[in-house]
């Protein structure tokens, strides 16, 4: 079976262009003057568990200006299915950003452990929240001796958390948050 999927253009973007044979998608985005802008696809990841309770997983690409992504997602997972003798058990979608150009690190500090983590939570006025976990924290340099409370006046800190409420942060549930909550480090696994 072939996929072809075709959009239009979303945002202030032009002529976006998507095609897919046999599962292996492609998205394309031009400018005015034809040139390509964008060619970013989801990374779509699913979890099949077989007849022992073992789960594996299979992954393929989709372009990220599908007019109905999820519609072309569940497609393909339902031929898939067809085709497998284990479970479907979840879909998970990732995107790949772009890092060219940033001012990036290109090696560890000595005070790299990934079991140290600065937790953050934002909320809105309903208290709907979103969190995550930031692996390998500067707990040395952003929490003071004695707490475990992440220093939110530190230049880096509010920086950080500046971008966080300037972009439109949301829950899973796609609601907006905007107002930190807690901020905190964790240890978590094995240290070292």
């Amino acid at each position: 079976m072939h996929y072809v999927l075709t959009a239009h253009s979303a945002f202030l973007l032009d002529r976006p262009v998507i095609i897919a044979k046999r599962a292996k998608l492609k998205t394309r985005l031009y400018n005015s003057r034809g040139k390509i802008i964008v060619a970013i696809p989801y990374k779509v990841t699913v979890s099949v568990q077989d007849a022992d309770g073992q789960n594996s997983k299979f992954s393929f690409y989709i372009g990220s200006i599908v007019s109905d992504p999820t519609a072309a997602i569940q497609g393909i997972v339902e031929d898939a299915d067809a085709l497998i003798a284990g479970v479907i058990q979840g879909v998970s979608i990732t995107t790949p950003i772009d890092l060219v150009g940033l001012t990036l690190k290109t090696a560890e500090s000595a005070q790299n452990d990934r079991a140290i983590g600065g937790y953050f939570s934002l909320r809105n006025a309903n208290n709907f929240r979103a969190s995550m976990t930031l692996p390998t924290f500067r707990n040395d340099l952003y929490v003071p001796a004695g707490s475990e409370n992440i220093d939110l006046t530190d230049t880096a800190v509010a920086a950080f958390l500046a971008g966080l409420q300037g972009t439109t942060l949301t829950t899973n549930q796609d609601q907006e948050v905007n107002t930190v909550d807690q901020a905190y480090e964790t240890f978590a696994g094995k240290r070292g």
